[in-house]
């Protein structure tokens, strides 16, 4: 049965009340656990000063991020403001900030879920991998002839939006 917004269904959902509440568990002591180890160890720590807080903690966007990819929505900004803003998901994450202001957060728990997702849930399982590569441009196309830091280890290389010279990285 899927989640339900008043008395008409939303979106088919293949979770229960138990089982949101069993992976938001497993994830907000996931998360307290690695921000303990990482804690003075991250390049960039944000300042104690900081006034730009959010009022959603990473554990409840990670969570958010999952259950998405459980929902069978298309479009996750649809599924944002009908489900967690708005719908059945209200109740759970009643501090969920704006659909931009999400936006603007979730490179923050980027390395969070991957790190879920390969030490507690899939990645090692199956053997199913994620690439993607962007690339590294060391100077100007019109300049490569002058580049002399970077001669004779950087190539020509393309991308779907145009030529570079440089580095191509990749990741799995």
């Amino acid at each position: 049965m899927g989640l339900k917004l008043g008395n008409q269904p939303t979106h088919t959902m293949l979770l229960n009340e138990l089982k949101i509440i069993e992976i938001f568990c497993q994830l907000d002591d996931f998360t307290e656990k690695c921000e303990q180890i990482l804690e003075g160890k991250l390049i960039g720590k944000q300042s104690p000063y900081s006034v730009n807080k959010p009022g959603i903690s990473h554990s409840e966007i990670v969570c958010i991020e999952i259950l998405y990819h459980l929902s069978g929505y298309k479009c996750f900004q649809y599924y944002y403001e009908q489900t967690v803003k708005n719908g059945a998901l209200k109740s759970y994450f009643p501090s969920a900030p704006s659909y931009s202001r999400f936006v603007q957060l979730k490179p923050r728990v980027l390395p969070l879920i991957i790190l879920y997702l390969n030490l507690c849930r899939v990645g090692w399982l199956c053997n199913l991998y994620y690439t993607d590569s962007t690339s590294l441009s060391v100077c100007h196309n019109r300049r490569i002839y002058n580049n002399k830091v970077f001669y004779g280890k950087a190539k020509r290389g393309k991308t779907s939006t145009g030529w570079f010279y440089g580095f191509k990285l990749f990741l799995v």
